[in-house]
């Protein structure tokens, strides 16, 4: 009998042991969204545990709310709920042909797992790893590359609070394109984690509400459809150069036409544009995580 209670005490402090890296009480992450016509977040939200294949699991459930340029309203839109098993410093998520790695907390140097998404698994490889203090919890991390077919993508993957660059859903962000673009916060019982890139948690950026803080003008505007295919893009006048900015065009039933890095300028940058059929359609600039603005783009 007293062999049985010792069994059952050391499996209650391995489980409590490991709920501490991965789903303690209260635990949400919020994700910046970056997609097409809409600028907001994306939030993740703990909401207990239950049974899955026979595995005690953790039940995330995900929604996206966002100020859509078209519409010129402000949505809410569940993405999904997500389900997560913990043993060890292993953490997996399920997937369409069952449980699969998430994070492997455990994970040194030269150790590589690959991370589920749409299409084809992307490889993740350790590089480092250590420890840090956020708000008197220590939490492992370990610094790590993405190596997805379009380039390597460099990251930091914290015990609790995941990833800094990916979404829990890979397939949100190891895509071209991906509209979730990175971490804004993580808050659990006992920490409370921000990454600065917006204001707050759940900022968003929506001129029916707040208008933008930067403006572009484009010139000519419209255009002609007979084969013009250069606009200029008039800069705010408060923007330093600052690299590469991130140029999309999007046509007024939400497509994506094209999406691509332009050099910066002081004032105004070229746009080279394909041939387009007559329409509306948007031009969407950004500096790294900072939006810059939209125009309306007429092609006549």
């Amino acid at each position: 009998m007293k062999t049985l209670l010792a069994v059952v005490f050391a499996m209650l402090i391995a489980q409590q042991s490991a709920a501490q890296n991965w789903c303690p009480p209260g635990a949400a992450w919020t994700y910046e969204w970056y997609a097409f016509t809409q600028t907001g977040y994306a939030d993740v939200i703990y909401t207990g545990d239950t049974i899955v294949n026979g595995l005690s699991s953790q039940k995330l459930v995900a929604e996206k709310h966002v100020y859509d340029f078209l519409s010129q309203s402000f949505l809410d839109q569940p993405l999904g709920t997500y389900l997560t098993t913990v043993n060890g410093e292993l953490v997996s998520i399920l997937t369409q042909t069952g449980f699969d790695t998430l994070y492997w907390f455990g994970a040194g140097p030269g150790d590589q797992w690959s991370v589920s998404r749409a299409f084809d698994p992307v490889q993740l490889i350790v590089g480092d790893t250590g420890t840090v203090v956020i708000q008197g919890v220590p939490l492992h991390f370990l610094a790590v590359t993405y190596q997805p077919p379009y380039g390597i993508q460099s990251d930091t993957v914290f015990e609790r609070i995941g990833s800094r660059q990916v979404f829990i859903d890979a397939s949100y962000t190891l895509q071209i394109d991906g509209p979730a673009v990175g971490s804004r916060c993580y808050a659990d019982q006992d920490i409370s984690f921000t990454t600065g890139i917006a204001p707050d948690c759940n900022f968003i950026l929506g001129v029916a509400e707040t208008p933008p803080p930067h403006r572009i003008a484009l010139y000519p505007n419209p255009i002609s459809g007979d084969g013009r295919t250069t606009v200029r893009i008039a800069l705010p006048f408060d923007h330093q150069p600052r690299g590469a900015l991130r140029s999309s065009l999007v046509a007024s039933d939400g497509r994506l036409i094209e999406d691509r890095s332009i050099s910066d300028a002081n004032t105004e940058l070229q746009l080279s544009l394909p041939l387009l059929c007559p329409g509306l359609y948007f031009v969407r600039l950004a500096s790294a995580n900072t939006w810059l603005g939209a125009a309306e783009l007429v092609v006549e």
